[in-house]
């Protein structure tokens, strides 16, 4: 039987060398071992000796059967197990969860992706048995009437329902029309939230509805503009949703929104400027909001603060991505990214960091559903404004290049399994050895 080993992230290892002393290391070698293979595998293997050639660990060397189940560093103090390094050595096929970061994680470059499996990556690679596939996103699972129930559950809103078979022009009407309810109804009632002489019935709504969900204002004097649906027209709402934490470039974000801000009247003469909303819950004891914090009470006027709206905690997405005209991605790295899946299966192109997965899933196929930053330049504030800023130029100027992008979003498709016997799972398959001509077509 062969056996294949999948990538999420290659950052996260299941390693023991986490632990703080030589004995909580061996304590948790030993006991990692034994629960896979048998008591005493730990005195065994780290005392193996297979005949085979030894090397330092961090070349690219052949290694003893010790250093797949045990990496021996030059103290025997620091050895520990890594559960990914051995998921890597022992299965048949390493797939990390696409092309571009199969390519990533062996790069100088990018050292920091694979730390101790550096070496059992290059040996696959070397083997040709190091192979990206994308990640599947089950476009039936995600889309808009899929998430209906939920996006009324989080929010209290009737989206209007659309898909990929829908005229393009309905599509535009009703994402207008999810856009000035998301806004009306959600973004301008939860900046009332806090204020407990307001029992209007929105407000009352996402009370009840995101209890949960602190909308950030410690002046306490945002004021929201009110719009129209017709003024939400031609202003631009763009969102960013997720986990607040380092690896998503939160840092880059609050930078790259102040350049934005800061350099408008120049960028966009005469035109109104975007409602940005940013939620999600900080996932490093609060060292990442605090950038979206100081953006909005160090760094802007407050009449340009109060279009930027910070809600941290429990993010309702599916709702945020359907009633914005762009997503924003700033990841410093993604292995393969679901988050601009789901954007393209409301119909909402994104504004990303070529980086990972994400190089692989935006764009691609002659589609343009998506801005990208510079692949051959390193991520920073300047190339991500950069990036907005393109995307606000096709929204401003350019809308039958942005009704383009919109359908180009809707219609894409990394599905788990698609017609003609494609999409990652016969991927998979073809490497486990069963041939597709055995397998079912989706019906």
């Amino acid at each position: 039987m062969r056996i294949i080993t999948i990538g999420h992230n290659t950052t996260y290892q299941g390693s023991t060398a986490n632990n703080d002393s030589e004995e909580t290391k061996h304590a948790a070698a030993t006991n990692i071992l034994n629960t896979l293979f048998d008591n005493y595998t730990y005195d065994i293997v780290s005392n193996a000796q297979t005949g085979a050639t030894a090397s330092d660990p961090k070349d690219t060397g052949l290694r003893n059967l010790d250093n797949v189940l045990i990496i021996k560093d030059h103290l025997p103090s620091e050895n520990h197990t890594n559960l990914l390094n051995m998921g890597i050595c022992l299965s048949d096929y390493f797939h990390p969860v696409s092309e571009n970061y199969a390519k990533e994680i062996i790069s100088d470059d990018h050292a920091e992706l694979a730390s101790d499996l550096r070496w059992a990556l290059n040996q696959k690679n070397n083997s040709g048995s190091l192979i990206g596939i994308i990640n599947g996103n089950d476009y039936n699972r995600i889309s808009l009437e899929a998430k209906k129930s939920k996006i009324k559950e989080a929010t209290g809103l009737d989206y209007k329902i659309y898909n990929r078979n829908t005229d393009i022009d309905t599509i535009m009407e009703d994402r207008l029309d999810n856009k000035a309810a998301f806004y009306t109804k959600y973004i301008v009632p939860l900046s009332k939230k806090n204020d407990t002489s307001n029992h209007d019935e929105n407000v009352e709504n996402v009370r009840k509805i995101s209890a949960k969900l602190d909308f950030v204002d410690k002046t306490g004097k945002m004021t929201l503009p009110e719009l129209t649906r017709e003024q939400l027209a031609e202003i631009p709402v763009i969102s960013s949703a997720g986990r607040i934490v380092s690896q998503k470039g939160i840092k880059v974000l609050t930078d790259a929104i102040e350049l934005l801000i800061k350099n408008w009247d120049k960028d966009f003469p005469s035109k109104p400027k975007p409602i940005i909303y940013i939620a999600g819950e900080d996932g490093e004891g609060g060292t990442q909001r605090v950038h979206i914090e100081n953006l909005k009470e160090k760094k802007l006027s407050k009449e340009d603060s109060d279009r930027i709206v910070f809600a941290h905690g429990f993010a309702p997405m599916p709702a945020i991505m359907a009633g914005s005209d762009f997503f924003l991605m700033p990841s410093r790295f993604e292995p393969c990214g679901l988050t601009q899946g789901e954007a393209f299966a409301v119909a909402t192109p994104v504004i990303a960091s070529a980086v990972g997965g994400i190089v692989d899933t935006v764009n691609r196929n002659g589609k343009h559903n998506g801005i990208l930053t510079d692949k051959d330049k390193k991520l920073d504030a300047q190339g991500f404004y950069e990036a907005i800023k393109q995307g606000l130029k096709i929204f401003f100027d350019e809308k039958e290049q942005y009704k383009s992008m919109v359908k180009d979003a809707i219609t894409e498709d990394f599905s788990w399994i698609q017609k003609g016997k494609n999409g990652p799972v016969y991927d998979y398959l073809d490497k486990i050895g069963i041939p597709r001509e055995k397998l079912p077509d989706v019906v």
